[in-house]
């Protein structure tokens, strides 16, 4: 799909790349497009990649596609609310909405994929970064009206702007049918990309040792209880390096110590 865009600017996508997304302000920057016959409910799903920059005053709008004139039946959207769980449905929030949030909240200045489908029996389900967060029924949508779709900024009663996005939003999607959840899944895996993760690993190194005494390395995750860790060795020297490294990514605490070995 094609959209006019304006007020907005280029930022940089979640891999990186300047450019390759587009940052809303918060105010009046919005991506317009024009009415899609294809996305024809009572039936679709909403996907885009989203980095709030601040906490939403209402409701910071992701994807909609209002009448214009009401909240009403013939409206739809996922937006992102002041505590920046997403909603998904008809109308505003607290507006007369039929509609429903994620039981988790995004983080601000971090992408994050948001996902919002609605079957035809009316099921809606919100998954945020490829895990399911959110399923209730919010009633069968009718089509919608020959109303545009926004990005960034929801429009209300006479035309009036109102809640608008600030932060970055990138690769959005809107489908005519509802995506299952390993579909969604897939999606995620897929856009999601190859990334290079740092792994946190400690290596011991010991000093003041008395040479000729046999030590044993032990390691805790509490202080209280201690396991060995590899087999004695023989203080050769006063400073010695421990020739193995600890994956600590997933500890709270790691804790080493060294005994006298008998």
């Amino acid at each position: 799909m094609n959209g006019i865009a304006s007020g907005v600017t280029e930022a940089t996508d979640r891999f990186g790349i300047s450019g390759r997304a587009y940052g809303f302000n918060g105010a009046d920057a919005v991506v317009t497009v024009a009415p899609l016959s294809s996305v024809n409910l009572p039936e679709l799903t909403l996907s885009a990649w989203v980095k709030p920059a601040v906490f939403p005053s209402v409701q910071g709008s992701i994807i909609n596609k209002w009448a214009g004139y009401s909240y009403s039946l013939e409206d739809y959207g996922l937006m992102l609310l002041s505590d920046l769980r997403v909603h998904l449905g008809n109308g505003r929030h607290g507006v007369g909405a039929i509609a429903m949030v994620s039981t988790n909240r995004l983080s601000l200045g971090k992408w994050h994929h948001v996902v919002g489908a609605i079957d035809s029996g009316g099921k809606g389900r919100i998954w945020v970064d490829g895990v399911l967060r959110g399923e209730a029924n919010i009633l069968p949508l009718l089509p919608p009206a020959t109303a545009p779709v926004r990005i960034g900024q929801m429009r209300g009663v006479n035309g009036s702007i109102l809640d608008n996005f600030n932060g970055s939003i990138d690769d959005v999607r809107l489908y005519n049918r509802a995506l299952s959840g390993s579909e969604v899944r897939q999606l995620y895996a897929y856009e999601y990309g190859p990334h290079v993760n740092l792994l946190k690993a400690v290596k011991p190194s010991f000093d003041g040792l008395a040479l000729g005494t046999n030590y044993q390395l032990q390691v805790s995750a509490d202080m209280n209880t201690w396991t060995n860790q590899g087999s004695p060795f023989i203080a050769t020297n006063t400073s010695i390096i421990y020739p193995q490294y600890w994956d600590v990514d997933n500890w709270n605490s790691l804790f080493f110590r060294l005994s006298i070995a008998p």
